[in-house]
């Protein structure tokens, strides 16, 4: 029920977590828990990514921020090979788009980052500027009023389980956004 947002500041702001949207799998054991990434179909046109951010552009509009948590070095590292396989999918859809909807991508290897600065400092940041980049919701009548800012866009953050590093991202996005939102009231 909205009746009791039917007046009053109401806010939001919308963030995605998913898994990489190629065809990949792995399957976890206790005698291997992480096992390495297989790809079991080969999809030349990347249709299931294709229609992922077609999907992601209808429901949310642009920017698309697309943030991946996956780790960078080790070049014969399953993650970092699935890493770089996503990576070369978004550029190639971004040579095809036009350069107001393309996606932006943003790999942010957590433990490379994490050697030069304070982590707590280094999410601090990357949460500023994705809040800054996409704003959120804020109307000051209600559901029923006309917002005064606007999201516009999302951000999708993805690691390979997207769990610990995807939680702790998107802690720090949902913390900022309240910061920025407590400042607007």
């Amino acid at each position: 029920s909205t009746r009791h947002l039917s007046r009053g500041h109401v806010m939001s702001f919308v963030q995605i977590r998913g898994s990489v949207p190629l065809f990949w799998s792995q399957e976890a054991t206790a005698i291997n828990p992480k096992p390495p990434v297989v790809y079991p179909r080969c999809d030349p046109t990347l249709s299931a990514t294709r229609l992922h951010f077609a999907d992601l552009l209808e429901r949310y509009g642009t920017p698309q921020l697309v943030v991946n948590l996956m780790k960078a070095k080790k070049v014969d590292h399953y993650e970092v090979r699935l890493s770089k396989h996503f990576e070369a999918a978004i550029e190639r859809m971004n040579r095809e788009l036009p350069a107001s909807i393309r996606i932006l991508y943003r790999p942010f290897d957590v433990k490379n980052h994490a050697k030069s600065n304070p982590i707590y400092d280094v999410f601090a940041r990357l949460a500023e500027s994705i809040v800054s980049r996409v704003g959120f919701l804020h109307t000051q009548s209600g559901v029923y009023g006309s917002p005064q800012r606007m999201q516009s866009g999302v951000v999708r953050t993805n690691c390979v389980d997207c769990l610990d590093r995807t939680n702790v991202l998107q802690f720090f996005v949902g913390f900022e956004v309240l910061k920025q939102q407590l400042t607007a009231l």
